[in-house]
C-alpha cells in the first residue's frame, strides 16, 4: 500500500499552487510561488506543518492585512527545509497570539522546528523545520 500512496510532494506542490491561484482569481492578490527542494525527502509530517501553517497564514493575511501581494517560498538547506509566507499588507506594530498564531506556533514546536514572525513592512511567517533525524518525526 505504501507504493500506492500519491507522492506527498507532488500533492503538497498542488495544494499551494492552487492556493495562489485562488488568491489571484478570488481576491485578486499578486501571489508568487518558489521552491528549491533539492533532492531531499521531505517527510510527511513536516509537509503537514508546511501545508497547514501556509493556509493559516495566507486566510490572516485575506482577513487582516489589506495586502495586495502575497509570497510563498519554500527551500531546502541542508538537513532543513525553510519556508516563508510573507504579505505586502499593513503590518503590526504588536502581534496578537491568537489561535491561529498559536496553532502555527504548536505545529512547527511540535517538530522542533523554529518559528518566527516579523511586521515591520507587511507581515512574514519565517519557519526552519528539520526534514532528517528524530526531530522532523520520519
Amino acid at each position: 500500500l505504501k507504493n500506492e500512496r500519491p507522492d506527498r510532494k507532488k500533492s503538497a506542490i498542488k495544494s499551494l499552487e492552487a492556493l495562489c491561484e485562488e488568491c489571484e482569481k478570488e481576491y485578486r492578490i499578486k501571489t508568487t510561488f518558489d521552491y528549491e527542494l533539492g533532492d531531499k525527502e521531505i517527510p510527511d509530517a513536516i509537509w503537514e506543518v508546511i501545508l497547514d501553517n501556509t493556509f493559516e497564514a495566507v486566510t490572516n493575511s485575506l482577513k487582516h492585512s489589506g495586502c495586495d501581494s502575497l509570497s510563498i517560498k519554500i527551500k531546502v538547506l541542508g538537513e532543513v527545509v525553510r519556508c516563508v509566507i510573507s504579505d505586502n499588507g499593513r503590518g503590526a506594530e504588536r502581534i496578537e497570539d491568537g489561535m491561529g498564531i498559536q496553532g502555527m506556533k504548536k505545529r512547527v514546536r511540535n517538530v522542533k522546528g523554529f518559528f518566527d514572525i516579523e511586521s515591520n513592512a507587511g507581515f512574514t511567517i519565517n519557519m526552519i523545520l528539520p526534514i532528517t533525524g528524530k526531530n522532523s518525526l520520519s
